[in-house]
Formats: structure tokens, C-alpha cells, sequence
């Protein structure tokens, strides 16, 4: 998976392989981490030092820039929100990289044998020690974790930098397919050729009633008594949970049930205004995972992988 990263991201996940006596993450499994030549190591070490502190200022630079262009991108928004998404991205990277370039600078660079050389990896073990609300381990950072792990899959890791990524990678992937075979198994039930053929085709029309369906499932559903799996995002989960302790009236139960039961019913309108409200707090919760979600991403294609052939 290509994630968008700035300049100074690329250069730092360069100059760090050069740096490294194993060179990237993938030349660490299955050999011994050890400086050959400590002499050779040494220079380069004081070079990646000069080259830390040029490629954070380059951050900083890029940063400044970005903020400027994302800015300048809104008023294309009404038209296009793309060019403010990728401008966004562009800032989240070259941001986090000062930090990198700072952290590496000042310890890792120093006294480590290898640093970790991408920043997916590096945003891991920020995101440990994030004393803030911000995440720093985002979707597309865990996606591309569970996609390095699968290629370069050998057995145990015991790297204690390496080891822990790779093994949040493989329960990524655990998510994953739990998330498809719930899509498989159990919003698809019975569902008419037709929508299984615009699922198929992940069709715009049909995410809404895909979403709401998993949404009710596991609010009052057949998975209501379940703890609520990580394919939802932790907002989701909150909200699934709140609104399970307030469904309790048997006729709204009957009619989000009728709702959900195929598109055609999910576009008709609920009789009484009690459904209606819980109706309408479902979609809401349901729309929360239509961008930057695990479950419309890789759960859902790789609940197209599961099905039949037509």
C-alpha cells in the first residue's frame, strides 16, 4: 500500500537506510544486528547527524508550505475536496517527520545499531507514547504494516523494535478477517443477487445500507449480546454501546429490524417517530465509517475475495 508522504520523508527513510548496518527493516530478520567495521559505522553516523538536522529543517519548511496550500485548496473545496485531502496528508507527514529527525537526532541515531528507516514504523512506537489525543498510528499506517508483514512474513521476529509492528500487523489482519467473513456470513444473509452484485462492485449506492445493517447488527441485532470487534473505529464502538442500553421497545425493534432487511425496506420511511429517531441514529453511526475505516476498506474487499463466483 502507498501511503502520502512528503519530501523530507522519502530523503529520511533513504538516508537512514544508508546509515543502518542492516540497512532497511526487512534486511533485520534473520541475521544478527552487528556493526562490521565500527570505524566506517562511526562516519556514518556523524553524517546521518548533519543529515538529520538539513532534513528537519527541510520538514519544517515543508510543513509551513503545506499548511499554506491546504489553506489556499479550500476554496476548491465546495468543488473538489481532493486537492485539500492530499495537501492534508502531505502536512500530517512532513510535521511528523520534524519530530522524527529530532528523536533520531538526539537518541536513536547515536545509540542505536539500526533505526527504523519508514515512517509507518516510526509512527508505531510515537503512538505508544503519545501522552496527547492525537493519533499518530493512523488507518492507512496499520494497513500498511498488516501489507509489510505479509511480504516479509518469517516467523517469529524477537527484535524488540521490529517484533512488536509485525505482530500489530498480523492481528490487523486477525481484524480483517473477522470484519469479512461478519460481511460474508452475516449482512449479506440472504441478501438478493442484486446486492450482493453492487457490493461486489462496491457500488456508492449500496455503502449506506452495508454500514447501517453492520451498525444495527451489533446494536440490536443477532450480535447484540457481543463485544464489539476493532474493525468498527473506537467512536463507532461508543456509540453502538450507548445506543443498545436505550433500544428497549419491542415495536421500534421490529421496525429497524423491517429496515435493515434489504435496500428496497432501508428506503422506506419508520412508522413512528421513535423508530425514525433511532433510525436516523443509526445511519448517523453508520456514516461515521464510510471514510478512513477498516471495515469499508480491506473488510470489505476482502469479503468480494470470499464470495462466490458469479
Amino acid at each position: 500500500m502507498a501511503i502520502t508522504r512528503c519530501a523530507s520523508s522519502h530523503l529520511m527513510t533513504g538516508l537512514l537506510a544508508w546509515r543502518n548496518p542492516q540497512g532497511s527493516e526487512e534486511g533485520w530478520m534473520g541475521r544478527q544486528q552487528a556493526i562490521e567495521n565500527r570505524w566506517k559505522h562511526l562516519g556514518k553516523v556523524v553524517s546521518t547527524e548533519i543529515g538529520l538536522m538539513l532534513l528537519t529543517v527541510t520538514s519544517t519548511v515543508e510543513t509551513v508550505a503545506y499548511a499554506a496550500l491546504s489553506l489556499v485548496s479550500l476554496a476548491l473545496y465546495p468543488i473538489t475536496d481532493k486537492p485539500c485531502k492530499f495537501f492534508a496528508e502531505l502536512l500530517k507527514s512532513s510535521s511528523f517527520t520534524i519530530i522524527w529527525g529530532l528523536a533520531d537526532a538526539l537518541l536513536y541515531n547515536p545509540l542505536f545499531v539500526n533505526v527504523m528507516t519508514r515512517e509507518s514504523f516510526v509512527r508505531y512506537w510515537a503512538e505508544m507514547f503519545n501522552p496527547t489525543p492525537i493519533v499518530l498510528f493512523r488507518l492507512d499506517d496499520r494497513i500498511y504494516v498488516t501489507d509489510w508483514e505479509q511480504q516479509h512474513r518469517q516467523g517469529n521476529v524477537n527484535h524488540r523494535l521490529l517484533g512488536p509492528i509485525l505482530a500489530a500487523g498480523r492481528t490487523t489482519q486477525v481484524v480483517i478477517d473477522q470484519g469479512a467473513n461478519f460481511i460474508t456470513r452475516d449482512v449479506l444473509a440472504d441478501a438478493s443477487t442484486e446486492t450482493v452484485n453492487l457490493f461486489r462492485e462496491m457500488d456508492p449506492s449500496i455503502f449506506m445500507f452495508i454500514l447501517t445493517k453492520a451498525a444495527y447488527l451489533y446494536t440490536a441485532g443477532t450480535k447484540k449480546d457481543d463485544d464489539i470487534p476493532d474493525f468498527f473505529k473506537p467512536a463507532t464502538k461508543n456509540l453502538i454501546l450507548a445506543l443498545r442500553q436505550e433500544l428497549n421497545e419491542e415495536e421500534v425493534l421490529q421496525q429497524l429490524s423491517y429496515l435493515v432487511a434489504n435496500p428496497t425496506q432501508f428506503e422506506t420511511e419508520p412508522q413512528s417517530d421513535e423508530a425514525k429517531s433511532a433510525f436516523v441514529r443509526l445511519r448517523n453511526i453508520a456514516s461515521g465509517e464510510l471514510q478512513n475505516s477498516l471495515l469499508t476498506t480491506r473488510c470489505w474487499q476482502k469479503a468480494v475475495e470470499l464470495l462466490p463466483e458469479e
